[in-house]
């Protein structure tokens, strides 16, 4: 069935026929994701994160860090991850209009965020 699926994913009409819809970015993910990979982020991936998630990590780490949220993510409600990590002692940021990978979406964005976060003394 994955196969199937893949294959229906990678295929040039579907990508057409979803060009315009909100499904189009999944597809596009799916098809370009290898059925490894796909194993390891639904499945292996998961089980890690609820063993230990990662503001529990961050916290445990206690090294400075920088979150970065998309307002509009779809996978983590924004304000409830931003509450998270922001807990853990992150300096956390959420992009406005940015859905789950804002370093896709707003690269400019991002980056600003990055060398400001990078340029001031910790503590």
């Amino acid at each position: 069935m994955s196969t199937l699926l893949r294959l229906l994913a990678a295929s040039p009409v579907t990508a057409h026929a979803l060009r315009r819809t909100a499904v189009h970015r999944l597809r596009a993910d799916f098809a370009a994701t290898s059925p490894r990979m796909a194993r390891i982020v639904l499945t292996e991936r998961r089980k890690l994160l609820e063993a230990r998630p990662l503001d529990g990590q961050l916290r445990d780490l206690g090294l400075p860090a920088l979150v970065l949220l998309g307002s509009r993510d779809r996978l983590y409600d924004p304000v409830s991850t931003a509450s998270r990590y922001a807990a853990a002692g992150a300096r956390v940021a959420v992009i406005s209009g940015a859905g789950h990978s804002p370093f896709a979406s707003h690269p400019a964005r991002v980056a600003e965020l990055v060398s400001g976060w990078a340029t001031v003394p910790a503590g």
